[in-house]
């Protein structure tokens, strides 16, 4: 388990490799992508489990965790519980798993896996999408930096020339009432010279050349698009937009495929393992089943 550090600590031990790196962490945007990407991978698998068991607590164990164990309690019955796999055997692979649980008592070794426990992993390496989402969560939330603040500096700005504090109030409130909405704003003479000319103008009124926000959009949208291929929801490869020929589409297929194609083969090996221990009907399926792909794909 890595030693935890602080940001600060990360940035000193990073900087003789990647220096002047670019740190999201702790910010509103980064949770919004994080949570928001990890229900659409959750939504890529479909699962049958028992009525007692909560879809959302196994559904967040298996994709942010990686795994669970399914064992017999004497109060609770069958349960799903998150937790930690220890020991090994001669092919290196965990021989106990425990978990703590105020609810129940834990037996001191935890309970061994193949005879009264079973684990069950999304990724044969026990890996849940955890780093997957952080990945392409630190990338949308960049890219939505630069879309907002670029929207924002393409605001047609305005320079107000006045002679004195009173004068300079007059101009800020004449200018929120405008930018509030309002049809009609009265204004004095006093906000004009002697030619009748207004005493404010336009800072910059080449807006056009410098808002890059659809380019922006494109991007966050190819990004989904990433996203979508490593996690298995189809997609069409929508960064080509024109002549897309019906093998390209099926070879995006066979890529958004392979990794939800491995997850439900190693679920479904270690579901078959507990329906067999426990006499469950536990499955899993994919949401989204690829449809047409062909051998030239």
């Amino acid at each position: 388990m890595d030693v935890p550090v602080t940001y600060r600590a990360q940035n000193l031990a990073q900087g003789g490799l990647m220096p002047a790196s670019v740190k999201i962490c702790d910010n509103a945007t980064i949770n919004f992508y994080r949570r928001w990407l990890m229900k659409r991978a959750i939504a890529a698998l479909d699962f049958t489990l028992p009525e007692e068991w909560p879809h959302n607590y196994v559904s967040y164990t298996l994709f942010g965790r990686g795994f669970g164990g399914i064992f017999r309690q004497d109060r609770y019955g069958v349960v799903f519980q998150g937790g930690t796999v220890f020991g090994r055997n001669v092919y290196f692979q965990p021989t106990n798993f425990i978990c703590a649980n105020p609810l129940f008592s834990t037996p001191s070794n935890g309970w061994r896996i193949g005879q009264n426990c079973a684990v069950v992993k999304l990724q044969p390496d026990y890996s849940g999408f955890e780093d997957v989402v952080v990945a392409f969560a630190n990338r949308l939330a960049l890219a939505y930096q630069a879309w907002q603040m670029n929207t924002q500096n393409s605001k047609l700005s305005y320079v107000f020339v006045a002679d004195n504090k009173a004068q300079s109030a007059t101009f800020q409130k004449l200018f929120d009432k405008i930018q509030s909405g309002e049809p009609a704003v009265a204004a004095g003479n006093n906000l004009f010279d002697k030619t009748g000319k207004p005493l404010w103008g336009a800072f910059s009124s080449d807006v056009k050349q410098n808002y890059v926000a659809p380019l922006i959009t494109e991007d966050m949208r190819s990004i989904m698009a990433e996203f979508d291929s490593f996690v298995g929801i189809p997609n069409n490869n929508s960064s080509k937009r024109e002549r897309q020929i019906v093998d390209e589409v099926n070879a995006n297929n066979v890529e958004t495929d392979t990794l939800l194609d491995l997850a439900v083969r190693t679920l479904s090996t270690d579901f078959e393992k507990a329906n067999d221990m426990f006499d469950l009907s536990l499955a899993v399926r994919k949401r989204y089943p690829m449809e047409g792909v062909t051998e030239n794909a």
